[in-house]
């Protein structure tokens, strides 16, 4: 969840999609990004204010940090700072969100670089830890 700096919500810890229904959204309309969202709605039920539709990822962060609403992002940089220069915070969903699957494919016997080796490495362990931790959300 990516809220503007100032918002109401951005001191919580982890905030409701619930609180945030009838506020404006700006969304990362970019599959699966929005298809992840859309699912994540229906699953609790919500019907959100979509104010903004846009196709980048740091013109969203942009919107968000002017105060033009809240986003839903799968991404988070760790520079609070936008491009437009203003700042935006990120918080976990509290609602439960049903975990996405991901899947890694490659001929069998290829030689991956060190740097797909070194992710698929870190998904292996970090991934079903953070499943054990309850900490899929954020």
């Amino acid at each position: 969840m990516v809220l503007p700096e100032r918002h109401a919500l951005a001191d919580q810890e982890a905030v409701s999609l619930r609180d945030l229904a009838v506020e404006p959204m700006v969304l990362f309309d970019v599959s699966p990004s929005r298809d992840h969202w859309v699912e994540m709605v229906s699953d609790i039920g919500l019907e959100p204010l979509v104010a903004y539709r846009t196709r980048s990822f740091e013109t969203t962060r942009c919107l968000v940090g002017q105060g033009l609403g809240y986003a839903v992002l799968v991404q988070r940089p760790r520079n609070p700072r936008t491009y437009a220069g203003s700042r935006v915070v990120t918080r976990p969903i509290r609602e439960p969100v049903r975990p996405r699957v991901m899947i890694a494919a490659y001929p069998t016997g290829m030689r991956l670089p060190d740097k797909v080796r070194a992710f698929l490495d870190y998904c292996r362990v970090e991934v079903p830890r953070r499943i054990a931790a309850g900490a899929v959300a954020d």
